[in-house]
C-alpha cells in the first residue's frame, strides 16, 4: 500500500509539472478552452491513482525501489503457507519445521496416583537442544517489523485523516460564510435593468443577478451571479460582466470548484496540487474570457479588457469580505494576466497544436503507465528466471544489461523467487483439497501408526494407501475430524463432518496412536437444531521416534454449515508467559515461587526444583517446545473464573543450570493456564489465571539420563579426590 502512495504521488507530480511547464508554453497560443481542460488530466489521475499498463517512458522506471516494495507488499499479502491456518488456503504452522531432538512428557505426579487422576502424556521436541528453530525466529521477527510498520502505517493515515478534516472543514466554513454574506446582503437586480443581449440567456438558464455592498469582485454561485455596487452599471460593462459570469456557468465550473476543493483537501500534504487548484481556477477565467468575447462579438476585446481593468480598480475599495474561499480570490496578477492574454490573442496554428498534442501523449505517458519491468519485479517465476539467467550471461560474457532493465539484487531475487515457490505449492494444495473427493470420508479408514512410521523411515516400500482418514470422532454429537494423505503433500488437509456439513482446511496433521480417540474433540456450545456450535480439538502436528506436537483448534459452525476454524498459535502463549510470568528461585528449600503480574497480585504456585539441589539454579523459563492441552479439565474446580469452559494449556517451565546449557524440566510440575474462548482473539482464546498443577509432572528421558550421567561424573570425580586425600 505505501509503495502504490508512493507511485500515485510521484506520477501525480510529474503530470502537474508537465501541465504547468505546458500552460505556460501555451499561452496565446492554443484555445484557452483547451488549455483549461488540460486540468482534467490531473483531477483523473489524483481520483483514480491506477497505472494502465507499461511503458517504457513511465516515470517509474526511475524509482526501482518501490517497485521493489510494492512487488513484496503483494507477494507478503498471499502470506507463506506456514503462517496460516484457520481457513482453506491456509498451510503448515511454524511448528512443523522444530527439529526433533528431545522430548517431555506430562506424567501423572506418583505421590498423587492416589487421586485417580488418568495419564496424558504429550511429548515434544527440544529446540533448546537442538539448536534450530530458525524459520519460527525468522517469522516472528518479521512479524515484529510488520508490527511496527502497521503502527506507523496507522500513525500516518490518522494525521491524513486529521488534514483531511481540517482543510476540508476550512474551506466548507468559509463558503458557508460567504453565502451567508452574500445573502444578508444581496438586492436582486430586476429584468429591466438587465442588458438586452444577456437577459434572455440569463432567463432561460434560470440565472438571476444580484448586488452586494462590498463585495470586491464579480462572481458566481449556483444559479446566482454576485456584482458589487461599484462594478460598472453601464450597459456595456455590465454586459461583459455577465457574459463572463454566464460563461461560467456553462462550462459548469461550479462542479469544478468543488471538485478543486475536494482534491486540495485530499492531498493537503502535496503543495503541486495546492498550485494546480489556483493555476486551474485562473484557467477557468482565461477560458470564460475567450467564451465571453465570443459570445458578445470580437469587436468587444478590447472594450472587454476595459472593464477588467475597471474592476481591478473598484476591488480594491471594496470592504473585506468574510469567509471568501481561495477559490474565488482575484488578485491584481491574476486580472493582468488576463488581460494580457486578450491583447495577445492569436489564432492557433495546426503545428503548434501537434507539438501540444506530442508532449501532452509524452507526459501523460510518463505519469499514466507503468515501469516496463514491473513485471520482474513482481516476481513471476518466468520472468524472474530471465531475469537472473540474464545476470549469468552478463557476468560470464561481461556484456551490458539490456535498455530499461531493473537489475534486481540477487539476494532479492532469490527471497521473491522463494515467496512466489511457497505460494505455487499453497495454491497447488488448496486445489487439490478442494478437488479431492469426498466419499472416503464415509469410509471411517483408520490410521495405520506402525505403517506410516516404517515407510518414512525406510523399512517399507509400499506406501501408505491415499485418501481419508478418521482422526476423531464424537459419535454422541455427530462431529469428526478427517486427515487427507496423499504422496504429493504427504498428511496435510482436514476436513470436519457436522451432520452432513463438510468444511475443508489447511493443516497439517500425524498419525499418532493417541490421535484416534474421542476425548481429543469436545462441544463448548450446541445452536438450536442440537448440532455443535461451538467446539475445541487437539492434534498432532508433528511427530517423530522422540518426540510429537500438539496443537489446538477452536471451530465456530455458523448456522448455514460453514466453519471457521483457529489454530492457537505458539507465539500467543510463550507471549503470554514471558509477559505475565516471574519466578522467584529459592535454592536452599528447593522451591521456585511462580509469580503472576507480579509479587504483589499473589502467587500462582510452587515448583518442587529440590531434585535440583546439587546443581546452581540460576532462573527458571518456559520452554518453548512443550505444551499440552485438555478439553475438559478439572484442575480449577472452585478457584477457576466464571467464564471457564475446561480448555486448559499445559505449559512445561524449564531450570536454567549454571555451567549447563539448555533448559531442564525433569520432575517438575506443568503450569495449567485456563484458556478462555474469545472469537476475538488471534487462535480463538484469551489467557486465564494460572496455577502449578502438582497432580502432573514433566518426564524427558532425554534430560534424566543427562542428569544421571552428570551426577555419576560429579560423584567419579568426588571419589579420586578422597583416594588422593
Amino acid at each position: 500500500m505505501t509503495a502504490r502512495i508512493l507511485e500515485m504521488l510521484i506520477t501525480s507530480s510529474v503530470l502537474i509539472i508537465g501541465i504547468l511547464g505546458l500552460r505556460k508554453l501555451t499561452m496565446g497560443k492554443i484555445s484557452m478552452r483547451l488549455r483549461y481542460g488540460l486540468w482534467l488530466l490531473v483531477a483523473v489521475r489524483l481520483l483514480v491513482p491506477v497505472s494502465v499498463g507499461t511503458s517504457p517512458v513511465s516515470v517509474m522506471n526511475l524509482f526501482p525501489g518501490i517497485l521493489r516494495e510494492s512487488a513484496v507488499q503483494r507477494n507478503a499479502g498471499r502470506e507463506p503457507f506456514w503462517q496460516e491456518s484457520n481457513e482453506l488456503g491456509a498451510g503448515e504452522s511454524d511448528a512443523a519445521y522444530t527439529e526433533t531432538a528431545g522430548t517431555a512428557t506430562f506424567g501423572q505426579n506418583p505421590a498423587q496416583k492416589s487421586t485417580g487422576q488418568t495419564d496424558e502424556a504429550v511429548s515434544v521436541p527440544d529446540k533448546t537442544q537442538s539448536g534450530s528453530g530458525a524459520v519460527p525466529a525468522t517469522m516472528a521477527e518479521a512479524g515484529t517489523a510488520y508490527g511496527k510498520r502497521d503502527i506507523w502505517l496507522s500513525a500516518v493515515a490518522g494525521l491524513w485523516l486529521l488534514g483531511v478534516f481540517f482543510a476540508g472543514g476550512c474551506l466548507f466554513w468559509m463558503r458557508l460564510r460567504f453565502v451567508r454574506y452574500l445573502r444578508r446582503r444581496r438586492r436582486e437586480i430586476s429584468r429591466e435593468e438587465l442588458p438586452d443581449v444577456m437577459e434572455e440567456k440569463l432567463v432561460r438558464r434560470g440565472m438571476r443577478v444580484y448586488r452586494v455592498m462590498g463585495l470586491p469582485s464579480p462572481c458566481l454561485v449556483g444559479r446566482c451571479i454576485y456584482i458589487g455596487e461599484r462594478t460598472p452599471g453601464k450597459e456595456q460593462g455590465l454586459t461583459h460582466v455577465l457574459a463572463h459570469e454566464y460563461c461560467h456557468r456553462v462550462h459548469g465550473d461550479g462542479f469544478w470548484a468543488f471538485l478543486r476543493c475536494a482534491l486540495v483537501a485530499l492531498y493537503w500534504f502535496d503543495p503541486l496540487v495546492w498550485a494546480a487548484a489556483f493555476a486551474a481556477r485562473q484557467d477557468s477565467d482565461l477560458a470564460c474570457d475567450e467564451a465571453a468575447v465570443s459570445l458578445i462579438g470580437e469587436e468587444e476585446r478590447f472594450a472587454y479588457g476595459r472593464t477588467l481593468l475597471a474592476l481591478l480598480q473598484e476591488s480594491g475599495r471594496g470592504t473585506e469580505c468574510p469567509g471568501m474561499p481561495l477559490m474565488f480570490s482575484g488578485s491584481e496578477h491574476s486580472v493582468r494576466e488576463r488581460i494580457v492574454a486578450l491583447a495577445e490573442k492569436r489564432k492557433a496554428e495546426a503545428v503548434v497544436l501537434a507539438a501540444v498534442l506530442s508532449m501532452l501523449l509524452l507526459v501523460c505517458g510518463c505519469a499514466f503507465t507503468g515501469a516496463a519491468d514491473q513485471a520482474v519485479e513482481e516476481g513471476r517465476p518466468e520472468e524472474m528466471a530471465a531475469a537472473k539467467n540474464s545476470a549469468g550471461e552478463q557476468e560470464a560474457g561481461e556484456t551490458s544489461p539490456a535498455p530499461n532493465q531493473i537489475m534486481v539484487p540477487e539476494g532479492e531475487n532469490e527471497e521473491a523467487a522463494r515467496i512466489q515457490e511457497e505460494s505455487a505449492k499453497q495454491d497447488a494444495f488448496a486445489k487439490a483439497l478442494a478437488d479431492y473427493d469426498d466419499s472416503g470420508l464415509s469410509e471411517d479408514r483408520r490410521v495405520d501408526v506402525q505403517h506410516f512410521y516404517e515407510y518414512n523411515a525406510g523399512k517399507r516400500e509400499d506406501a501408505p494407501e491415499e485418501g481419508w482418514y478418521l482422526l476423531c470422532r464424537d459419535e454422541e454429537e455427530d462431529i469428526s475430524c478427517y486427515g487427507l494423505y496423499t504422496e504429493g503433500f504427504g498428511c496435510r488437509g482436514v476436513k470436519t463432518l457436522i451432520g452432513e456439513d463438510v468444511n475443508a482446511f489447511d493443516l497439517v496433521w500425524y498419525p499418532c496412536y493417541m490421535n484416534d480417540i474421542s476425548q481429543n474433540i469436545r462441544i463448548l456450545e450446541r445452536a438450536q437444531d442440537g448440532m455443535p456450535r461451538r467446539f475445541v480439538w487437539k492434534y498432532v502436528e508433528e511427530e517423530s521416534s522422540v518426540g510429537e506436537i500438539w496443537r489446538l483448534a477452536a471451530g465456530f459452525r455458523y448456522d448455514i454449515g460453514t466453519v471457521d476454524m483457529k489454530v492457537l498459535p505458539k507465539e500467543n502463549y510463550l507471549s503470554w508467559a514471558d509477559w505475565h510470568l516471574t519466578f522467584g528461585v529459592d535454592q536452599e528449600r528447593g522451591q521456585a515461587r511462580v509469580y503472576y503480574d507480579g509479587a504483589e497480585n499473589g502467587q500462582a504456585g510452587v515448583l518442587d526444583i529440590s531434585n535440583y539441589q546439587d546443581f546452581e539454579v540460576e532462573e527458571v523459563q518456559i520452554c518453548t517446545d512443550t505444551v499440552a492441552f485438555e478439553l475438559d479439565s478439572k484442575v480449577y474446580a472452585e478457584e477457576a473464573s466464571e467464564d471457564f469452559e475446561g480448555v486448559v494449556i499445559h505449559l512445561a517451565p524449564g531450570l536454567k543450570l549454571k555451567g549447563h546449557e539448555g533448559l531442564w524440566r525433569e520432575g517438575l510440575s506443568p503450569l495449567a493456564v485456563e484458556l478462555i474462548w474469545d472469537e476475538e482473539e488471534d487462535g480463538g482464546f484469551r489467557f486465564g489465571q494460572p496455577k502449578v498443577d502438582d497432580q502432573l509432572v514433566c518426564h524427558s528421558p532425554v534430560d534424566a539420563r543427562e542428569l544421571q550421567d552428570i551426577r555419576q561424573e560429579k560423584a567419579g570425580g568426588r571419589g579420586v579426590e578422597e583416594e588422593q586425600k
